[in-house]
């Protein structure tokens, strides 16, 4: 049967997105506020202090630039999902690879983690586990799930890892100027289109 679609669901919310919560904004709420009167505001992440306003789910087919904070299974989805509308997704992590806290090399979880959901729920709806998967994937197995998903579908996107999103700023014509340092302690900036918290 076709599994629950636990994972992909957060690709339903990315398609008219101008910015979700950005955890590198003080005044958050006054913010909310501003941007859900303008656009769609959608938070990829588990911020228990911002409120979804507004999921319309348009099609908004174009060539944007979209900033994704965040390279783990949020960003991918995020980034995937940003191509398949026909926009220009750059994925940013402060780690040295993508897959978050399911990436071995990351060592952000003890070794014997496994997924506390079997392998047919916490499975992309596009891309099903392989027949011989463990019911509940290890770690491992769900960091290589996860680059086999971003090598199949995010060949187009930008990645900008070891580096850090320090401000997003709103500007008066609708796009973000986002900043962000790297490994080198440079700080580069760069105006987008969207922006997706996807942390």
């Amino acid at each position: 049967r076709r599994p629950p679609s636990g994972w992909h669901l957060v690709a339903a919310f990315l398609l008219n997105v101008q910015l979700c919560s950005a955890f590198s904004v003080p005044d958050l709420p006054r913010l909310h506020s501003q941007l859900s009167r303008q656009a769609s505001f959608v938070h990829c992440g588990r911020n228990p202090r911002v409120r979804p306003v507004g999921l319309q789910l348009k099609m908004s087919k174009g060539k944007g630039s979209v900033c994704i904070v965040g390279g783990g299974l949020a960003g991918l989805v995020s980034g995937k999902e940003c191509l398949k509308a026909g926009l220009q997704p750059t994925i940013f992590d402060s780690a040295k690879a993508s897959g978050g806290m399911w990436n071995p090399s990351l060592a952000r979880c003890y070794r014997s983690l496994t997924a506390n959901l079997s392998r047919f729920t916490c499975s992309f709806s596009d891309f099903p586990w392989p027949a011989k998967a463990a019911m509940f994937p290890s770690q491992s197995d769900v960091g290589r799930y996860l680059d086999e998903y971003r090598d199949n579908f995010l060949a187009e996107a930008a990645f900008e890892l070891e580096c850090r999103v320090t401000s997003i700023l709103p500007k008066t014509d609708g796009t973000f100027e986002v900043s962000w340092e790297d490994k080198s302690s440079t700080t580069h900036t760069t105006d987008f289109d969207k922006v997706i918290i996807a942390s």
